[in-house]
């Protein structure tokens, strides 16, 4: 009776160790998947900095060469008026590039 006792006592230790390893393995899986999932969100995050500094960029461009434009026409002796309302319709150019660069 006394090794019978033991031996049960033996496979359910035995049985004990199993699920305690399967769970390592799978906390261990849990793990590097988390791992993985941390590393593709910072590689994301880097991509998207790429893109906003591009777009950044390009906005500041624009924005630069539209001034430019409009100091030239501001130069070139156009009246208040026809200033005015060039640098509305750059205004409004630049609101409507502004947006679809932002859509992008």
């Amino acid at each position: 009776m006394r090794a019978a006792k033991r031996q049960i006592e033996k496979e359910k230790g035995e049985k004990i160790q199993a699920i305690e390893s399967a769970k390592e393995e799978r906390v261990a899986a849990i793990r590097e998947k988390e791992q993985k999932l941390l590393s593709w969100e910072n590689q994301a995050k880097q991509e998207e900095e790429k893109y906003v500094d591009r777009f950044n960029k390009q906005k500041e461009a624009i924005l630069k060469q539209k001034q430019m434009e409009q100091q030239r026409e501001l130069a070139r002796g156009v009246g208040r008026e026809e200033a005015a309302r060039l640098m509305q319709k750059h205004r409004d150019d630049l609101g409507r590039l502004e947006q679809a660069l932002a859509s992008e």
